[in-house]
Order: C-alpha cells, then structure tokens, then sequence
C-alpha cells in the first residue's frame, strides 16, 4: 500500500533547539553527523536510523513573510522496514499499520518521549505502491510506454517518459509522479541498493505500480475525501490507495487487452454494424499509433485533429481493443490488460480472503 512517506510536525523554537542537539548528538555516537544541505539553506540531514526505516530525519528552519519563521521536524520514512528491517523490496500494507505505529514510536521516543504518536504526525509526500506478478513484466512496461499521459502529463513527458525499466511521468506542477516499473530491474541498476539474496528472489517477475503523491495532491485527496487532515491516520486509507493506483493506471494503459493487428481486424470486422468507423479506418488509427511510438505522439501529430483521434480511440476500447498494439516480433497474439489483475489484487485485500505477501 505504501512504499515510502514523508512526515513532519511543527516544532516551536525551544522544542526545535532541543530535539536539533538531541539527534546531533546521536548521529555523532553513530559516526554520522546532522550535515547541513548545501542545496537547501536552513536544513539539515541526518541518516543514522536509515536501517530502521527512517532514510533520512531533517531539521528545518526557513524564515516566512511578514517575519515568521517555519521549525519543522521531517522524517523520510520506509515503514515496511520498521517491522521487517531487512525487507527493501515489499511495500507496506494498510492492515500492518498497528504494528508500524508501536515500531516507530519505540525507536523515536527512545530519544525523546514526548514526540507525537506516529498516527498524528502530518504526511508531506505519500508513494502509495502494490507489486503485480507476472512473467511478462518487460513486455507489460513496453506496452505502457506505448500508452497514453493524460492531459496533465503531455507538457512533461517527453523529458521523463523513457526512463530505461519504467514509465515514468511528472506532473507540471510536480505534485503528481508515476513511476510503473520493472522491481528487479530497479535492484540490479541501483548501485546502492542494499537488498539481500532474499530481495533479488522476491523482486523477479514484479511489476511495481507507485503513484508519489506531493502536498498539493495529499490537499486534493483531503478534500475530494471529506478528510480532518492530512495525518498519517487520516492518509493510510486502503480506498485512496486503491483509487489513486486505479485511476493513474487506467489513464496509461486503460482497460481493454492487447492484441496483434491481425487479431484485432478480426474482433473489428466480426462487430462492424456496431462501429462508427469502418474497419479500415480504426486499422489506420491503430498502424498509426505503433508508427508514432505512443497513443499520446498519435495524439500529437494526428492530422484530423484530437477530437477525431479520441473518437476513433473510443470506438476501438469499445470493442475490448487496447489503442496499443503488440508488436508483430511477439509471439503472443493477445496479452490480457493488467487492470482486471489490479482490480482482484485490492478485492482479495478488502474481503481478507488471502492476505497479500509479496
């Protein structure tokens, strides 16, 4: 449910002066320091509890208008690692959060008790993840490639879309990023990853599915879900998370399986009383998507314009045609949609008729 989050709390000065020393001093007994961040004047970084699940604790302090000056208290935190501290691969689930919430507030109130219950800490940034298995997981980050961006990706997604083993897109604002991609291909490229045997066994074969959602998105999902806040009790909902997968993964990939062109002119012709288009014109639509590189370079370029384009799409996903074509150098003439799988993934959670152990 959720891969890494980042909380804070509001210090006042002398609270803020206190806890500074206090971790100073700890990461110094670890051989660590509390360093300041060159790129971020008045924040300052310290990783001695990163194996614990804290990858970094920060202290801030920024001066507002008008006078005011910000203290805050900020923790990047891995919560799956606070209650498996070896695990680097799964991502943490909704029905762990009681045992999370007694492992962090063991580990951070052994430096200073009166820190707030984690449920109450205010969440800055949440990843909300699952993992999906399948044999198939360069072919399915291909095929996504091949997809569509959604309106509030298009302007930046030719400088983040074809990151190697992923798809990945920011939004303008940077409120929103989408990272879809291949879990052991993300171990084996990360010099620094310090996953054991027992990680690269478990990543084979899983297609990690993340949605990184900002403050601004955390305040959009606060609101469209009539919640008090923004706390970690508030945000750890299996219901955002499922949405917020499910949507972002429809607007890529969307619902329909894939097919070879000679498969799908078959489906085309056998219902072609019920199309608005002709066959031969949906067949044109779909040659020239593969041809473009992408639904959304189709979109781009498309010479009827994009009313034209997205009536034509809508025409195909009738039909249980994915826009996307399987290249013809496959083998495989149809690879069903991973959206159906998505979908048994979070029911099979919610009724807890299995639990989920990646």
């Amino acid at each position: 449910m959720i891969d890494t989050m980042t909380i804070g709390k509001d210090l006042s000065k002398s609270r803020y002066d206190n806890l500074y020393i206090i971790y100073k001093e700890a990461s110094e007994s670890k051989g660590q320091r509390l360093r300041p961040d060159r790129n971020s004047p008045g924040r300052f970084v310290t990783t001695f509890l990163s194996e614990k699940g804290f990858l970094e604790i920060v202290f801030l302090r920024k001066k507002l208008e008008k006078g005011f000056i910000s203290q805050k208290m900020i923790i990047k935190l891995k919560p799956k690692l606070l209650i498996d501290p070896t695990n680097y691969s799964d991502v943490s689930y909704y029905y762990e959060i009681q045992s999370i919430r007694k492992a962090f507030n063991e580990e951070i109130r052994k430096l200073s008790y009166d820190l707030p219950d984690f449920l109450d800490w205010n969440c800055i940034r949440v990843d909300y993840a699952i993992t999906i298995w399948s044999e198939f997981v360069p072919e399915y980050i291909k095929l996504m490639k091949m997809g569509d961006v959604g309106e509030v990706f298009r302007k930046s997604a030719d400088d983040f879309y074809f990151s190697e083993g992923s798809v990945y897109l920011k939004s303008e604002s940077d409120d929103i990023r989408i990272n879809f991609y291949n879990k052991l291909h993300e171990l084996t490229s990360n010099a620094h990853s310090r996953g054991s045997l027992d990680n690269y066994i478990k990543a084979t074969n899983k297609l990690r599915l993340e949605v990184q959602c900002n403050n601004q998105k955390l305040l959009n999902i606060k609101k469209k879900y009539g919640l008090d806040s923004k706390t970690v009790k508030d945000i750890w909902r299996l219901d955002i998370c499922r949405d917020t997968i499910t949507d972002y993964f429809k607007m890529i990939a969307g619902t329909q399986d894939y097919y070879k062109l000679g498969k799908a002119e078959k489906i085309m012709m056998k219902n072609e009383q019920s199309l608005a288009y002709r066959p031969d014109e949906l067949l044109y639509i779909l040659c020239f998507i593969a041809k473009s590189g992408s639904v959304w370079k189709a979109l781009k370029s498309f010479e009827k314009g994009k009313n034209a384009f997205e009536k034509r799409i809508r025409d195909l996903r009738k039909l249980g045609i994915n826009p996307t074509l399987i290249p013809d150098e496959w083998k495989s003439k149809k690879m069903p949609n991973l959206f159906q799988t998505i979908q048994e993934y979070f029911d099979r959670i919610e009724t807890g008729r299995v639990k989920i152990v990646e």
